[in-house]
């Protein structure tokens, strides 16, 4: 990591719909309705973090552009 690490934090949110979406497409029954209950735990980190942290919007985008984003913001 060398001397001087650089932390970045960031946030990722979509809609209520694109979440639903997203997790009934890969999930169903319990476990979709587990992983629903996580994502609305989730959501509450963004009331929650530090205003440092980097909130990204992902409604609308596929999940290489929101890496191309995120790679866009570091140092790197």
């Amino acid at each position: 990591m060398g001397d001087d690490p650089v932390v970045t934090a960031v946030v990722l949110s979509a809609s209520n719909d694109t979440v639903y979406a997203r997790l009934a497409g890969r999930e169903s029954g319990a476990e979709l309705l587990e992983h629903l209950r996580r994502s609305e735990a989730a959501a509450r980190l963004d009331e929650e973090c530090a205003p440092e942290v980097i909130r990204i919007d992902t409604n609308g985008r596929t999940s290489p552009e929101v890496a191309e984003h995120i790679r866009s913001l570091l140092p790197w």
